[in-house]
């Protein structure tokens, strides 16, 4: 009886990491990373446009505390749909168009 329950702990156990792991992996754009993507929802995303890397006085001292949001500076992106045919990018093409709505 004893050996039936330590097999279904670790059926158990087994589901729950295949379900954690399966969890973390996003459906996103295939050339977009990982840290780059930002979910809205299983078919709507917005993209990062990465600025190149990081040097230390980007950074800022380690002893200084983190900016609030308000005061960092913009990041540039776009929104992508998932269609039938795969990732397209969303734009608006006229923002003036926007005013008349």
């Amino acid at each position: 009886m004893k050996t039936l329950a330590v097999f279904g702990f670790i059926a158990a156990a087994l589901v729950a990491a295949h379900l954690v792991i399966a969890a973390g992996q996003s459906d996103r754009p295939s050339s977009v990373a990982e840290a780059h993507w930002v979910p809205i929802s299983e078919r709507f995303g917005f993209v990062i446009e990465p600025t190149g890397p990081a040097t230390r006085a980007q950074a800022g001292p380690p002893y200084l505390p983190a900016l609030p949001a308000e005061l960092m500076p913009p990041l540039r992106g776009y929104f992508v749909v998932k269609t039938a045919t795969g990732w397209r990018r969303l734009a608006v093409v006229d923002p003036a168009e926007l005013s008349k709505l």
